[in-house]
């Protein structure tokens, strides 16, 4: 039952009627299961709620570990530039490159497919 999401999601909405940091600690155990996009996102959209933004930006730092793709990466990014930290945006996309490789013989066709979306999305 750890890979149904809806009881997750009644879970979480049980703690954060009473407990912030029960919340908190159903999703760090919810996040240990590697679960899709909109997990992490409901997480994220806890931590912004109560305006935890260095929270928001740790868990965008580890769910671009667990799924690296250029949509997180690029998601990260642009909540980083939303908030008004321009300086980590640039280093987030800058890492995003660094990560799918920035030179054409450095990478496959599909590394470069996904290097050149992050790329679009610094430009």
């Amino acid at each position: 039952l750890v890979r149904v999401d809806q009881l997750w999601y009644k879970y979480v909405y049980l703690e954060e009627l009473q407990n912030i940091a029960g919340t908190r600690q159903v999703f760090e155990r919810w996040m240990a299961w590697e679960p899709d996009d909109k997990a992490w996102k409901a997480y994220i959209k806890l931590e912004i709620c109560y305006n935890e933004l260095d929270r928001a930006s740790a868990i965008y730092e580890r769910w671009v570990i667990v799924q690296p793709e250029p949509r997180v990466w690029v998601k990260w990014g642009k909540f980083e530039e939303e908030c008004g930290k321009i300086d980590k945006a640039r280093d987030v996309f800058q890492s995003a490159l660094e990560f799918f490789g920035d030179e054409e013989e450095q990478v496959d066709s599909e590394k470069l497919e996904k290097a050149q979306a992050v790329f679009g999305a610094f430009a």
